[in-house]
């Protein structure tokens, strides 16, 4: 849905657990470049973990000015925002390349409205793109590639809980902070689950 090709720059504005997926499947798709964005840094380490070439916190440092010096003085051809506020896209949106292709996986509150320059869109012909949800043939390319091992889901769990610790999961979850994804064992932790923290 992103367009991406062979050698392309991608950019996943938001390293959460989805923005993590997309970092680290991007290479799968031919991206030769990836650029994680966050406001935390530890989510912009796991990002590196998971594959990403460079790394921007636009909290710091302005975004598309970085990515320009990263990127031989271009924007991204595919840019991915995954964080459901209009500033958020508003910034995904000036990343864009020349010809590129913007891909909304989060959407904003329906209160919120996002205004863009039509005559911008139009002569720097980027394409924007929307997909709600997999279907049957990403999941099936996806079981594929995990059998396969070109997918690594276990980085990306940061703790295991029992039933019991629900509530501190959804907490992690919420903060958006040092988690990306928790799995409840309703009969608790097998020993097998490996190390990740229960807190």
């Amino acid at each position: 849905m992103a367009g991406i090709q062979p050698g392309d720059t991608v950019a996943v504005v938001g390293a959460g657990f989805m923005g993590q997926g997309f970092v680290h499947m991007a290479p799968l798709m031919g991206a030769a470049t990836i650029f994680a964005l966050d406001f935390s840094d530890w989510r912009l380490e796991k990002a590196c973990e998971m594959g990403a070439t460079h790394v921007i916190n636009p909290r710091i440092e302005p975004a598309l000015e970085k990515m320009k010096d990263l990127n031989r003085g271009r924007g991204a051809d595919a840019v991915i925002v995954t964080v459901p506020n209009v500033r958020a896209l508003e910034m995904a949106y000036g990343l864009v390349a020349t010809g590129g292709t913007l891909h909304l996986n989060a959407p904003p509150p329906a209160t919120e409205r996002w205004s863009i320059d039509p005559e911008h869109l139009y002569f720097n012909e980027i394409t924007i793109t929307t997909k709600y949800s997999a279907d049957h043939r990403d999941t099936a390319q996806l079981l594929h590639w995990l059998a396969a091992g070109r997918v690594r889901p276990r980085p990306a769990i940061t703790h295991r809980f029992p039933l019991e610790g629900v509530q501190t999961a959804m907490d992690l979850l919420l903060k958006a902070d040092r988690s990306l994804k928790s799995i409840i064992y309703p009969h608790g932790v097998p020993a097998f689950a490996g190390s990740a923290p229960r807190e």
